[in-house]
């Protein structure tokens, strides 16, 4: 009936808010694990780490943990919800993949990310379209009402859910890429060679187009 829809509805944000901070500090470790992704000493990896401390000290950025995952996929991500719980990783993939000066310029272009709190960022803005949709789920679970105020009440808290998270989607695409055009300008201001970063890029683009099984890769 409408009064359990509505409380439902209303309660509803409380799941949600706890699913943000599980999220919050733990995605990164989720993410990692789900690589294979493994911390890496300057020992094991000298020049990956050489190439982040250079780039650390042009960003004036805390230096991350250092990960690689042990995958053919080039790839590489930041993962942390601030500068200093930040881990850069790269795959062994992309280590084989580029030279150093293209390496430097796609770690560049992730550790700008950190350095924008672009985690932090997106999941807060993920958070909003999360509770339009818990709403919008609960309505259409719960149906309407038996009186007319009753269902009138829930149908504006519906539209207006639905709304929401209409909006909320756009945005977050938006700001998605907006975040990813300002780590590219980033990687260019950091190694002032935007050219590697574009060599990079098509590099990339070709190895995934020989690969028509491959991931989607994310930089």
């Amino acid at each position: 009936n409408s009064p359990a829809a509505i409380t439902a509805m209303v309660t509803a944000p409380v799941p949600a808010a706890g699913l943000f901070i599980i999220q919050l500090f733990t995605s990164d470790k989720l993410a990692l694990y789900s690589m294979g992704a493994r911390q890496v000493t300057p020992a094991e990896q000298p020049q990956l780490h050489a190439i982040i401390d250079r780039l650390c000290v042009q960003a004036n950025l805390p230096k991350p943990r250092v990960a690689v995952a042990q995958t053919p996929m080039p790839n590489a991500f930041a993962v942390g919800r601030s500068p200093k719980a930040a881990t850069v990783c790269a795959t062994t993939g992309i280590l084989s993949l580029l030279s150093d000066v293209e390496l430097e310029a796609v770690l560049g272009h992730e550790l700008t990310h950190v350095v924008n709190r672009d985690v932090m960022v997106m999941t807060i803005a993920s958070f909003f379209a999360s509770i339009a949709a818990i709403l919008a789920r609960f309505g259409i679970f719960f149906g309407g009402g038996r009186g007319r105020n009753q269902g009138n009440a829930f149908a504006i808290v519906l539209l207006v859910s639905i709304g929401v998270y209409v909006v909320s989607f756009v945005l977050l695409r938006t700001l998605s890429r907006y975040r990813e055009y300002a780590a590219d300008r980033g990687s260019a201001i950091l190694t002032g060679r935007p050219s590697a970063l574009i060599s990079a890029l098509m590099k990339l683009r070709d190895r995934k187009s020989t690969r028509l099984n491959s991931s989607h890769i994310t930089i």
